[in-house]
């Protein structure tokens, strides 16, 4: 019995010790290098009045971030969601087409600094049918940052010819 006892109280203290030095991870006077990045705590879209079908070099898409913390953080482009919608609030979309074509190549993109920027790769499918020059749409990216936290911002525009 006391050989048990004595097995849990070292165990207990084990883990607890184990505790308090990864709780120093997040404690904010642990060097930098030991914290874990901090999720940028903002993120705004932004795009010209005017988007052109046509536009060769792809969508001007810009996306701000407010990284409060100024370290850098890491995410892959592929975990960007970027949708669009309609001046009715409905999603454009077909079954078998996406109104964009994406980066195929998956990488990772670092923000660092407190005002970090991001462009991602895209452009329209002109095979996509939904699309009519002339109207107003809303390109909408949402990025998630861990646990249920996301990231989100929209910019409104008319597609032009």
């Amino acid at each position: 019995m006391k050989k048990t006892m004595k097995t849990i109280c070292v165990f207990s203290i084990t883990l607890v010790l184990l505790n308090l030095v990864k709780a120093d991870q997040y404690n904010p006077t642990a060097a930098a290098n030991d914290r874990p990045a901090s999720p940028p705590s903002g993120m705004v879209v932004s795009l010209p009045d005017k988007v052109s079908l046509n536009m060769g070099g792809g969508i001007p898409l810009q996306l701000h971030f407010v990284n409060v913390a100024g370290t850098h953080y890491t995410f892959t482009n592929s975990q960007m969601t970027i949708i669009l919608l309609d001046e009715g609030g409905q999603q454009v979309r077909d079954p078998h087409k996406d109104p964009f074509y994406r980066e195929a190549a998956v990488r990772n993109v670092v923000l660092e600094g407190h005002a970090p920027e991001y462009s991602p790769k895209i452009t329209f499918n002109k095979d996509f049918k939904g699309l009519q020059v002339g109207k107003r749409y809303q390109i909408v990216c949402a990025l998630p940052t861990g646990g249920v936290q996301v990231l989100a911002g929209s910019a409104w525009f008319i597609l032009s010819e």
